[in-house]
């Protein structure tokens, strides 16, 4: 049979144009923005900001001294107004004490030098279950063994890459100041001017939610005992919740996990701050604005507030 240079390269020109759109297509798309984590790119698609913080941290081990964990909720805290630290908001979408306790375990491995940790609580960390977090690509957390081709694979997918290309077309263009901001704080700056819909009534929840108090509790244990081993001042605290959210979650036993939650650490409870029951404290019935944030990083910076003095 005659050798067929001609074949040869329609093969290879095959497998080049296979190789990009499986593999480059999906890497250079990024949605989750997991290869591009020191390039942040706010494209529409929720980042998958758990594993792109713990790992820019451990890229700039030298750059923060505090962290503060907990889910999108600590979001809306300004950490650059926290004195008593050079704070990094650790917070991303259904973070969870399991995972806080995670990175927490991975900073101290790579010998990052921590002062402060605060951990923000509340519903989420005591009703959603960490387990779903490993199938998400939005919540994927950086891997414990620190084996990141295995982490990366389910990223190079081109029918995810081409199921999100309308959503990230159709985004608005950033100006760069969001970027500035997560890299600054870890603060993405979500809207400040959206206010509650004077009819939004309904709670915030999950149907996907089952209580797991026990499992949490000695998650949340965990990471107090590490922060005692280590020399880390610890500082908890249950986030405010929306009145409605609120009593839906106490339906649920919310209540007993704040009991078993103070069996295990001191903690500074804010589920009933005046700002709970205000509609325009709150961005919709599940995170609180800007405002409310500041007003808890002072009352967790000053314990003379009047409020905690209550407590």
């Amino acid at each position: 049979m005659k050798f067929s240079f001609h074949i040869v390269w329609q093969i290879l020109l095959v497998l080049a144009a296979a190789f990009l759109i499986l593999v480059v297509f999906p890497i250079w798309l990024d949605p989750y923005n997991v290869f591009h984590y020191d390039h942040i790119r706010f494209n529409g698609v929720e980042p998958n900001q758990n594993f792109i913080k713990t790992r820019y941290i451990l890229d700039n081990p030298d750059r923060f001294d505090s962290f503060l964990f907990g889910s999108s909720r600590v979001g809306m805290l300004d950490v650059s107004k926290i004195k008593s630290g050079h704070f990094y908001n650790m917070a991303y979408s259904e973070g969870l004490p399991k995972e806080h306790l995670q990175n927490l375990r991975i900073f101290l491995d790579h010998g990052l030098k921590i002062s402060n940790v605060w951990l923000g609580v509340d519903n989420i960390s005591c009703f959603a279950d960490p387990e779903r977090h490993n199938k998400s690509l939005m919540r994927k957390a950086y891997p414990a063994d620190g084996k990141l081709w295995k982490f990366y694979l389910p990223y190079i997918n081109c029918s995810m890459a081409f199921n999100s290309l309308d959503t990230i077309l159709a985004a608005k263009k950033s100006d760069g100041e969001k970027e500035k901001d997560f890299y600054a704080t870890g603060n993405s700056w979500l809207s400040q001017e959206t206010n509650l819909d004077e009819k939004a009534n309904r709670p915030a929840w999950d149907k996907r939610f089952v209580p797991r108090f026990e499992k949490s509790i000695e998650e949340i244990k965990e990471i107090v005992d590490l922060c005692k081993e280590n020399g880390i001042k610890l500082k908890v605290f249950v986030n405010p919740l929306y009145v409605d959210t609120y009593k839906k979650c106490l339906e649920e036993g919310y209540g007993d996990f704040l009991t078993e939650l103070g069996k295990v650490t001191p903690y500074y409870d804010f589920s009933t701050i005046p700002q709970t029951t205000n509609r325009n404290d709150y961005i919709e019935t599940s995170h609180f604005r800007f405002e409310v944030g500041d007003y808890l990083i002072k009352c967790l910076e000053d314990p003379e507030e009047p409020f905690l003095k209550k407590q």
